[in-house]
């Protein structure tokens, strides 16, 4: 998988407020993969079709939803991304993050 951006900023953002962020990516190998799970913070509400592996050359996109009211000053969150595949030789789950940052003000 290749994303169009593996880090978003927000920018400065009132404490409270929802902000949103697609990231896009590819899928630029020559096998289908396969999300097992996202994860995020309990502050980061994720969207993305779960049902749907996606073939090579295809797109794909993850919606990431962060509700900064339990949060204060400068903040750095992480969304790691697991397949179902695993890579050849080693055996172990390919694993992907991306993340995105901002600055919350009162």
């Amino acid at each position: 998988m290749v994303f169009e951006t593996e880090v978003h900023d927000f920018g400065t953002v009132k404490n409270g407020d929802k902000v949103t962020h697609i990231f896009k990516y590819t899928n630029k190998g020559d096998t289908t993969a396969d999300i097992e799970i996202i994860t995020a913070c309990d502050c980061t509400a994720l969207e993305y079709d779960r049902t749907k592996p996606i073939k090579p050359g295809e797109t794909g996109t993850i919606k990431a939803v962060f509700d900064t009211t339990t949060e204060t000053g400068e903040v750095d969150k992480d969304i790691t991304i697991i397949l179902k595949n695993t890579d050849p030789p080693s055996g172990y789950p390919i694993v992907y993050e991306v993340r995105y940052k901002a600055s919350i003000i009162d």
